[in-house]
This record gives structure tokens, C-alpha cells and sequence, in this order.
């Protein structure tokens, strides 16, 4: 399924909704979105798509893409119990601008805030096995990477496709002592 859209209005939930829904013994869904809409509300948000066997989830994110987009996104496909998670972060841009790379990551990676007012990182990612991630154009940092990584703490493989001059990718001491990564297998760079 792949989402390009120029419109001024947005997407229709319900019409995604339905159409994805329509197809209940999906073991696997991919989505492309290089758009700057994002999903009118007919209905909240937080219904997640009702997709029982779906086990692999690809999102494929261009540089016209919000964060709100993904966010969206993230929200309504249940990725509580997807075991495969494959994410491309791609785009052409002029200024190489990390921030945008980070907004997309704090889109996939989402915090609640308790009662105390306090913001606490979600692990959307529970029963996540494998993990790939190829990103264009971008080096990216270690706070995003922690972020990402904090959401997938039973994660057992991980495959990196990072640009050729990428800043260095450092694990940090403290990733072990918060349980980060704490079942990793199988890292491919």
C-alpha cells in the first residue's frame, strides 16, 4: 500500500480504515508516505487497525513526510505485536537537515505522559524479533538512535544501512545499564 498524495485536504481514515481492514489475514503491510497531509479525524486516532496475523510492518518515510504523518501512523497499525520492522528514511535534501530526521524518529519512538506530568517513553516494538533500517541522506544521532532502540528492547536482530559518511554510531555505557538492547543477537552494519 503506498500513500502519495498532493492534496490540499487530507487522507481519509476511514476510507484507509476500511480498505486495510478488508483484508484481515495480512501477514505483512507496507506503507510509502512522501506527503505533507496527514489523516482527516472522522474518528479518533487511537482505534488501532483491527489486522490479527499481521507479523511484518514496512514503512518507507520521504522527505515530504510529516512527523505528524508518522505519528499518525504509528498510532492507528498495531505494532505491539509485528515480530518484523523494516523502516527506510529517504529524501533529497538540500540542506541535509538533521532535525527532520530526528522529528521522524520521536514520531515512530512516542512518549505518554504520566500522572505525575512527567514524559515516559513508550515500547510500541514489544515482541519485536528483527529490525532493519536504512536511512539516505542523513547521518543522524546517537539521542535518536537511543530513542529508536529504547522502543525495542526485546529486539534480537538488527540490520543498519546508514550513509557512507555517517557520524559514528557509538552504544553507549548507560544503553546496558537501562536494559537496552539487552537481547541482541545479531547486529549487521
Amino acid at each position: 500500500f503506498e500513500v502519495h498524495w498532493s492534496e490540499e485536504e487530507g487522507l481519509n481514515l476511514d476510507a484507509f480504515r476500511r480498505l486495510v481492514e478488508s483484508m484481515p489475514k495480512m501477514r505483512s503491510f507496507s506503507i510509502a508516505l512522501n506527503t505533507s497531509t496527514v489523516f482527516a479525524e472522522s474518528q479518533p486516532l487511537v482505534t488501532r487497525l483491527q489486522l490479527p496475523c499481521l507479523e511484518s510492518f514496512e514503512l518507507k518515510i520521504g522527505v515530504k513526510t510529516t512527523a505528524f504523518m508518522i505519528s499518525q501512523i504509528i498510532a492507528i497499525v498495531n505494532v505491539w505485536y509485528i515480530k518484523h520492522f523494516f523502516l527506510k528514511l529517504s529524501g533529497t535534501f538540500s540542506n541535509h537537515n538533521e532535525d527532520i530526521f530526528n522529528l521522524w524518529i520521536a514520531a515512530i519512538a512516542p512518549y505518554r505522559t504520566n500522572e505525575e506530568g512527567e514524559n515516559i517513553l513508550e515500547s510500541p516494538f514489544a515482541r519485536l524479533e528483527d529490525f532493519t533500517l536504512e536511512v539516505q541522506h542523513f547521518q543522524g544521532s546517537g539521542f535518536a538512535f537511543c530513542l529508536l532502540f529504547c522502543t525495542m528492547r526485546n529486539v534480537r536482530n538488527i540490520s543498519l544501512k546508514l550513509p557512507e559518511h555517517t557520524a559514528p554510531l557509538l552504544f553507549q555505557e548507560d544503553w546496558k545499564d537501562n536494559g537496552i538492547l539487552q537481547h541482541l543477537r545479531t547486529l549487521r552494519l
